[in-house]
């Protein structure tokens, strides 16, 4: 959320120098401002360009106070890079090889970054969002609300995460968001062009080039209302956001009960506005924080600091060194940074060799797919059988075959849902295929739709429009197929003979079979939803569980716990811990409710009386009935936990 955009080197750097001369009297005239370029050129091979800057590392002054001066600062640097960034309890870094590394709570895997090269990173309450070198988006964590879910064929230059969130501005300014949509925080104003982004809560602020801020969203407290002034930086909070004049002083807009929009008088380089805190750094690289101080975020340690960013109830800096130093609330381990590690201060080098230091002004061009997309389900147990996706897209299946439902076509695949005797799954261009029976015309999807998600039930499929509306197909006899006019929804589940799906408010509608009160959903907001043979589940959106309808067997008693994931077979359910541990309840008489002793997993799958679950290295753990093998995945096979690569 906070993201440290702000303590971007290029506006850092020009604001040092800014301020340093004026306080230098010996000085008679400040230099010329360098002109930024984008850190994205879209070429056929794609390399990121780094904004000519002065020195990066914070030239330390003395701590005498700032003479003002009526000489402006460097305006908003376009498109700054973020290499640095605290979460709700989590906090990501790049290191200078564009690794990512994080630390804190893993909810929903947001603290489990890819294994890839990366040049800005950007953390909310629980999901992490990056870019690549060649600007495509790549998110992980929670997936309520579709904020781990960036657009398909979209390259950006910046990237900032909110709460529930993320905005990211392509290379001629406009931006796109996705996820929570609530507050209209996901839907920027049309037709406008920003140089910098920055993700509040639920509410999103840009700068123009001319320094001006527009912010969308919610403006419960007056966050959004941002002043007419002009901006080197701006850093939206929870219920307020902070801007960096081009003078280099500080103003705060919306909630300040807390005092963290009560900036003090004095001139920074950086800001980075938290949950109900702010800090700043100034010139010398020493850190300023006001507002709540209740676990300590608000109390800078006497150091000096290359970028700062506050996260919920703690801070991070960086100093010119690359090491990490937290303070605040620690219950998650977020004000512990991994010690003996560096992180990168300006821009990562991407390659064998450093990012160079300056190239001409790219035209954007058109750009083709990404290589790599998102899964959006990479493992499905069936009634008696699993599919999965491998790395590169291709599916397997294993378990009963009668129908050709375990045997999937020699193409590559974006997503797979299984039913009880056929299998639906989508291209990298949205467009659906199904195999198997084809009885009630379950099989055949239509022919001219593309899709962003799709879920099979028992005898039927629905399927999301990238617009949100919904399309189903198959048996329909209690109306599982027949979903509600005008609704739209961010995700959507099939049960046996019903289907549910989210707002984007979190809030579940179901249709279809209700005899056991399986389709009538309680008044409640949550980040996912599981639909089994006659009961529901809902991971709500503070990771507890409840569940509806038929409890016969225990399926709908969900533990007091807190959970990642939740999936609902037939008369069992499963869930994932943070840390990967599975647990089940409900029905057991097979084993399925059973899930293996000290076991971390990635993903979970219900079937009909077995389950499956892919560890984080992509290898398949089943458990439960076995009778047709579907308890027994290919033991040589690791599959896609996070994305399938696509075109390659």
């Amino acid at each position: 959320m906070s993201a440290a955009v702000a303590a971007n080197a290029t506006a850092e750097a020009n604001a040092q120098a800014r301020i340093q001369a004026a306080i230098a009297a010996t000085i008679a005239a400040l230099p010329p401002t360098p002109t930024p370029t984008p850190h994205y050129t879209p070429t056929a091979t794609p390399t990121p360009t780094s904004t000519p800057t002065l020195p990066l590392t914070p030239t330390f002054t003395p701590t005498s106070t700032p003479t003002p001066t009526s000489t402006p600062i460097a305006g908003p640097s376009p498109h700054p890079q973020t290499t640095f960034s605290a979460g709700y309890n989590l906090v990501c870094a790049l290191r200078s090889d564009g690794t990512a590394v994080c630390w804190g709570h893993d909810n929903g895997g947001a603290a489990s970054p890819p294994p890839e090269q990366l040049v800005s990173i950007s953390s909310g309450e629980a999901h992490t969002c990056a870019l690549r070198p060649d600007g495509t988006p790549v998110c992980w964590g929670y997936e309520g609300h579709g904020r781990s879910s960036p657009p398909w064929g979209e390259r950006f230059a910046s990237i900032s995460a909110g709460e529930d969130h993320t905005c990211a501005l392509r290379l001629d300014g406009s931006a796109v968001c996705w996820g929570r949509n609530e507050d209209s925080e996901a839907s920027p104003p049309d037709n406008e062009r920003f140089v910098q982004i920055d993700g509040g809560a639920n509410h999103t602020c840009g700068l123009r080039a001319d320094g001006a801020a527009v912010c969308w969203g919610d403006n419960d407290y007056g966050e959004a209302s941002a002043p007419a002034d002009r901006f080197a930086a701006i850093s939206g909070g929870r219920g307020h956001t902070c801007g960096l004049r081009t003078d280099g002083t500080v103003v705060c807009w919306g909630d300040d009960e807390e005092g963290q929009a009560s900036a003090p008088d004095d001139w920074f380089t950086a800001i980075s506005s938290g949950y109900w805190h702010t800090c700043a750094l100034r010139s010398d690289g020493s850190a300023v924080c006001w507002g709540s101080d209740s676990h300590g975020q608000a109390s800078a340690p006497d150091d000096r600091f290359a970028a700062i960013s506050s996260g919920h109830l703690h801070t991070c800096g960086l100093r010119p060194d690359g090491a990490a130093v937290c303070w605040g609330w620690n219950h998650e381990g977020q004000a512990s940074p991994p010690v003996g590690e560096r992180f990168a201060v300006g821009n990562v080098e991407v390659g064998s060799a450093p990012v160079p230091k300056s190239t001409p002004t790219p035209k954007p061009t058109p750009t083709p797919l990404p290589s790599r997309v998102r899964i959006l389900g990479p493992l499905s147990g069936g009634y008696n059988f699993v599919c999965a996706l491998r790395p590169d897209g291709t599916a397997a299946c294993w378990g009963r075959d009668d129908s050709g439902e375990a045997s999937p076509p020699p193409e590559q695949l974006v997503s797979i849902s299984t039913g009880e005797g056929h299998t639906c799954a989508l291209r990298p261009d949205g467009t659906p295929v199904c195999w198997g029976y084809d009885g009630d015309g379950r099989s055949s999807p239509p022919g001219d739709e593309r899709f962003s998600s799709l879920s099979a039930g028992e005898d039927h499929t629905c399927a999301l429009r990238p617009d949100g509306s919904i399309f189903c197909w198959g048996w329909n006899m209690f109306d599982q197929a027949s979903p509600p006019e005008g609704e739209r929804l961010a995700s959507i589940d099939s049960g046996a003979y019903h289907t549910c799906g989210l707002r984007a408010n979190g809030a579940a509608v179901c249709w279809g079979d209700n005899e056991n009160g399986q389709a009538s959903a309680p008044d409640d907001r949550f980040a996912a939803i599981s639909g089994g043979q006659r009961h529901t589940c809902g991971l709500r959106t503070d990771d507890t569980v409840v569940c509806w309808g038929d409890n016969e067997h225990g399926q709908a008693s969900a533990p007091d716990d807190r959970f990642a994931a939740i999936s609902s077979g037939y008369r069992h359910t499963c869930a994932l811990r943070s840390d990967g541990s599975a647990v089940c309840w409900g029905s057991d008489s097979h084993g399925q409710a059973s899930p293996p002793e000290g076991g971390s997993f990635a993903v979970i799958s219900c079937g009909h009386r077995h389950t499956c679950a892919l560890r984080s290295d992509g290898g398949a753990v089943c458990w439960g009935r076995n009778n047709h093998g579907q308890a027994s995945p290919p033991e040589s096979e690791r599959f896609a936990v996070g994305e399938v690569a696509v075109g390659g």
